[in-house]
């Protein structure tokens, strides 16, 4: 199980920054596509198995916390500011649950109800952040096929008109790295942990990491 944290931010900062104004033009359909809309999927699917790992473990502030960045991620768009605040909450959540995971003996029934929840959408999440690379690589593909035929100003407006779409990537592009190595670490913290608690692990979990 391994990727290039390296890559990754470099694909997400490069594909905004290093882009020329055609390149651009058609930022919007990144919301509807590939890198912000991949991102706030992983990350939703993320939250989701943050919030039964704090059940399964206890930290009952920490499971609410999860809720409501879940429901404010997935109520509708929402700025980098804000976006940056979910990814700093979560970094330290999965933290916290690292630090569980290492201490924890043994879970009760309950816990190890939620933690086996927790798994697959952990995975999964873990996995769309690693395919970000790949949907920026074909998101650019596309770009340069079609921007020849674009007149000069339609390319100006589109650079303003889609500015907050830019930014929100490049935020993005500057929080992953640190995000995906803690994930990373935790994923196989997981699979470790739920074999000694004797908790099956999904095929369709190991699948998603397998890939990794």
């Amino acid at each position: 199980m391994r990727y290039s944290i390296q890559s990754l931010s470099f694909a997400l900062c490069l594909s905004v920054l290093m882009t020329s104004c055609a390149q651009i033009e058609k930022l919007t359909d990144v919301r509807k596509s590939a890198p912000v809309t991949s991102f706030n999927e992983s990350v939703a699917s993320l939250l989701i198995a943050q919030g039964h790992l704090n059940r399964a473990f206890g930290l009952k502030e920490q499971a609410a916390i999860s809720k409501t960045d879940y429901d404010a991620l997935t109520a509708g768009e929402i700025d980098k500011d804000q976006m940056k605040t979910i990814i700093k909450r979560a970094k330290h959540n999965d933290q916290l649950l690292a630090k569980k995971m290492d201490e924890t003996k043994s879970l009760n029934h309950e816990g190890k109800t939620h933690y086996k929840k927790a798994i697959v959408p952990f995975a999964l999440g873990v996995y769309k952040m690693v395919g970000l690379k790949k949907d920026y690589e074909n998101y650019n593909k596309s770009q340069n096929s079609s921007s020849a035929s674009t007149p000069i100003w339609a390319k100006a407006k589109d650079v303003l008109r889609d500015l907050r779409v830019a930014r929100m990537a490049i935020e993005i592009g500057e929080e992953l790295p640190s995000f995906a190595n803690s994930l990373y670490g935790t994923s196989s913290k997981m699979i470790t942990f739920a074999n000694k608690q004797e908790i099956v692990v999904p095929k369709e979990a190991t699948d998603y990491l397998d890939q990794l």
